[in-house]
């Protein structure tokens, strides 16, 4: 048997005994049909937990694990969520989906909303889950928070709530979840399954960062050592005449190695290929 399935049934085994303790009779009608529907409801979702795990494990892309979370989430009752690795690891890129509406996403970064978004802020200050509401309560909000806020519910977020993410070393991320149900559903909603998403948020946000590792690793593999040579030199402020007279070689086959570098990394500039070997670590600035 299923570890959850069994722990559930152990639970669910009990609840009877706790409505004989405040003298509700657990077969009277209406509870007797609510054990059935409880029972069901709970151990299909936890079970499902480990299928989520298994598939995020196993996607082949990053659009792969968003559509597996996307679809989870939703079957808790969340109808949009957002991923965001604010602070990545060294030699990694920041990384982000969403499935918000794309009309608040575009105001958010319009607006640069992130300045002052101080739900985002306070989930790079603590481990624990969080909604709206506990940040009211926690931080006392100013105006420009509040209008963050009203003007998300009338794009549909009414409600949103984080999970922190913290680690390894100083990465820091969260997954955010919305919905546009009456806040106080939306905080029962969050409470029963806060401690899973958590979980939930640990395996993502390792399988994010195997993706971004992998392509560090490709990325390294592309370049040769004297690609990185002449890269690191071109990054310190040398020219092609300085940089070709380091290297003892000619002036054309530094511009020849810098093409075949911007070939490889997919880039159209100098610059754009010292800063993308910065962002994944290939050389140091």
């Amino acid at each position: 048997m299923h570890p959850y399935r069994l722990f559930i049934q152990q639970v669910i085994t009990l609840i009877p005994k706790a409505f004989e303790c405040y003298g509700i009779r657990s077969t009277s009608a209406p509870t007797a049909a609510l054990i059935p529907t409880l029972r069901s409801s709970m151990i299909d979702k936890r079970l499902h937990v480990e299928d989520l795990i298994a598939a995020l494990g196993s996607a082949m892309s990053q659009d792969e694990v968003a559509k597996h979370l996307q679809r989870y989430v939703n079957s808790l009752g969340f109808n949009h969520c957002t991923y965001d690795l604010m602070l990545a690891p060294t030699g990694q890129q920041q990384t982000h989906f969403t499935n918000f509406p794309q009309d608040f996403v575009d105001h958010y970064i319009a607006n640069r909303y992130a300045r002052f978004d101080l739900m985002a802020n306070y989930a790079a200050t603590t481990l624990l889950p969080f909604s709206w509401t506990d940040v009211i309560q926690k931080l006392n909000p100013g105006k420009d928070h509040y209008a963050i806020r009203n003007e998300a519910t009338e794009f549909g977020l009414r409600n949103v709530a984080m999970v922190p993410i913290h680690g390894p070393a100083n990465t820091k991320a969260y997954l955010a979840l919305a919905n546009n149900m009456n806040p106080k559903e939306f905080e029962v909603l969050f409470s029963e399954w806060k401690h899973v998403l958590q979980i939930i948020a640990a395996h993502l946000h390792e399988r994010i960062l195997d993706f971004n590792s992998s392509r560090e690793s490709n990325l390294r593999g592309l370049l040769t050592a004297r690609e990185l040579e002449i890269l690191t030199w071109s990054a310190s402020g040398k020219s092609y005449p300085v940089t070709a007279q380091i290297l003892e070689i000619k002036e054309s086959t530094v511009k020849d190695h810098l093409k075949n570098i911007f070939s490889k990394l997919g880039v159209g500039s100098k610059e754009q290929a010292i800063a993308k070997a910065v962002e994944y670590g290939l050389i140091a600035r």
